[in-house]
C-alpha cells in the first residue's frame, strides 16, 4: 500500500458524499416536479443524473484499480465507499426535507430571473411552479 492509495481513499469518501448528496438533491427536484404535475423540463434532473453517473462510474474505476494494485488495498476502498455512502445516507438530510425543498425554490427563482430577461412565458410558468410548491410544502417551509 503507497500514498497513491491513502489519496484515492479521499477521493472515493469526497465522491460517494457528493453522489448521496446529488441523489437526494435530484430525487427532491423529482418528487416535487410530480406533486404539482410540473414537467421535467424546469427541474434540469438530466444533468444531475449524468453528474451523478460518472461520478459513480469514477469511484468504480478507482476501486478497479486498487483492486488491481493490491487485493487488500481494493476492499478498504471498497469498504471506504459503502461505509461513506451508508454514513452520508444516515447523516445528511432526507428526500423532500426543509433543506433541498429550499434550494429547489432558490433553483427556481434564479431560474425565474434569468427568463424574465429572455421570455416572458416561461418566468411565468416557473412562476406558477413556485407557488404550487409554496402551497405544497407550506408545512414544511
Amino acid at each position: 500500500m503507497n500514498n497513491l492509495s491513502y489519496l484515492i481513499y479521499g477521493v472515493l469518501i469526497i465522491i460517494a458524499v457528493f453522489v448521496i448528496y446529488m441523489t437526494n438533491y435530484a430525487s427532491t427536484r423529482r418528487r416535487m416536479s410530480r406533486n404539482i404535475s410540473a414537467g421535467q423540463d424546469e427541474f434540469r434532473n438530466f444533468y444531475d443524473n449524468i453528474i451523478t453517473l460518472f461520478s459513480t462510474l469514477l469511484c468504480v474505476f478507482l476501486i478497479f484499480k486498487e483492486f488491481n494494485n493490491d487485493i487488500n488495498s481494493g476492499f478498504i476502498a471498497l469498504g471506504c465507499f459503502i461505509l461513506s455512502m451508508i454514513t452520508t445516507r444516515l447523516v445528511m438530510p432526507y428526500i423532500e426535507s426543509n433543506y433541498f425543498v429550499k434550494l429547489v425554490l432558490n433553483d427556481l427563482i434564479k431560474a425565474e430571473e434569468d427568463q424574465k430577461k429572455n421570455n416572458q412565458e416561461n418566468a411565468k410558468t416557473i412562476r406558477n411552479y413556485i407557488n404550487k410548491i409554496k402551497e405544497h410544502y407550506k408545512k414544511q417551509l
